[in-house]
């Protein structure tokens, strides 16, 4: 995943919402998978996958894409 070489966790939100949402992340998003991707900081490739699977899954994302 690409997302995993950016370091910051911020940087890989906004990326992932850019990537998959085609619009920059709300602050609440971040605050959300901010707080979802530090309790899941010991496997990280999951909580991005899993980040972006509910993404992908999201209301928005089927209606407008």
């Amino acid at each position: 995943l690409f997302r995993s070489k950016l370091k910051d966790r911020k940087s890989q939100i906004s990326e992932s919402v850019w990537t998959v949402l085609s619009r920059p992340p709300t602050d609440s998003e971040v605050e959300l998978f901010d707080k979802y991707l530090e309790r899941r900081k010991d496997r990280p490739e999951a909580g991005l996958q899993q980040m972006i699977w509910a993404l992908v899954n999201s209301p928005e994302f089927r209606f407008n894409h």
